[in-house]
């Protein structure tokens, strides 16, 4: 049997603001552009940055809301010796689904 690639789902937007004040812009978005690439748009510019960027943007983000620094953890595998970091934080729940749109009179 064909064994079943993964297909991942980049670019991914993660936080969206619209209709900001404080300029011509207007937009805040962050975008997962690839496994290890942020995207932060501010209108039409951007800056991307790496994975450890994200974890000080995280880290600088919790504490200003007053919240615990995010917890990374180390896990390590005995058959290959990899060290893997896995951000933990509360479980998010997911979005209720919206009805689809009907067009009246038609």
């Amino acid at each position: 049997m064909k064994k079943q690639s993964v297909h991942h789902r980049f670019p991914q937007t993660l936080i969206a603001f619209q209709n900001l004040e404080g300029g011509s812009y207007g937009t805040l978005s962050m975008i997962a552009v690839t496994s290890d690439t942020l995207e932060v748009r501010l209108g039409n510019d951007f800056v991307r940055v790496n994975a450890d960027g994200a974890a000080h943007i995280a880290e600088a983000c919790a504490r200003f809301a007053g919240g615990p620094p995010p917890e990374i953890v180390e896990i390590e595998e005995e058959e290959t010796d990899v060290t893997v970091e896995v951000e933990r934080g509360e479980p998010r729940l997911a979005r209720p689904r919206r009805p689809a749109r009907r067009r009246h009179g038609v």
